[in-house]
């Protein structure tokens, strides 16, 4: 098995950021890496990829949990879900520090390498 350090996919979320975490920005951020996921996971599903099949589903569910992370909070920062409900959640409004955890597990699993058919190991996700 070779090991390459080339990245598999890229994401671009860097030039999102600002100074100050607002609902609206994390809205924006969310939406954001939502799509870029889903066209990650909608590649690696294609039938022409030349990834194991194994990997195949392995990142395809630790991509849908991610995706489904950003998604709550999205629905935290436009109020699909109210205020008056998030006491069920556990979530105490800081919108930045529940970002980050749910981003941090993104890079954990950028970080991770993806097996070829061609028994070539790539890195994941770039994220720039």
């Amino acid at each position: 098995m070779k090991t390459s350090n080339n990245w598999k996919y890229k994401i671009k979320i860097k030039h999102l950021f600002k100074n100050e975490t607002t609902p609206e920005l994390i809205i924006i951020l969310c939406n954001s890496l939502i799509n870029q996921l889903n066209r990650i996971k909608e590649s690696i599903q294609k039938p022409i990829n030349n990834i194991v099949e194994d990997e195949i589903d392995c990142f395809s569910n630790n991509i849908e949990e991610i995706v489904d992370s950003f998604t709550f909070l999205k629905k935290l920062a436009n109020n699909s879900i109210p205020e008056s409900d998030w006491d069920v959640y556990s979530f105490d409004g800081d919108f930045e520090s529940e970002f980050n955890m749910i981003l941090s597990s993104l890079y954990d699993l950028a970080d991770t390498r993806i097996l070829s058919k061609n028994d070539v190991q790539e890195k994941f996700i770039w994220i720039e």
